[in-house]
């Protein structure tokens, strides 16, 4: 894991802003997000061996389904670069 200095980290927004603008950039919601945090992903290489994340957690609301929308407000953390094995 490689963190990424950033001005998103610490950033508040409603999550389906994130999720509709990060999307047109190519990211995803992550499989493994709950009702409370979460990550959006985007890979970085054709094999789908290396994403760069971004974490978040939700400060009211919940995030209910990845289809769906949300009334979730969230907070961004610090993007890391992954490496999957």
């Amino acid at each position: 894991m490689i963190p990424i200095s950033s001005t998103l980290n610490g950033k508040q927004l409603y999550y389906n802003q994130m999720n509709e603008g990060s999307g047109q950039l190519g990211f995803v919601l992550s499989g493994n997000w709950d009702y409370h945090a979460g990550f959006f992903d985007k890979a970085l290489d054709d094999e789908n061996k290396v994403w760069v994340r971004v974490p978040f957690k939700v400060e009211t609301g919940t995030v209910v389904s990845e289809a769906s929308t949300s009334d979730a407000y969230i907070q961004l953390g610090e993007p890391f670069v992954l490496h999957h094995i």
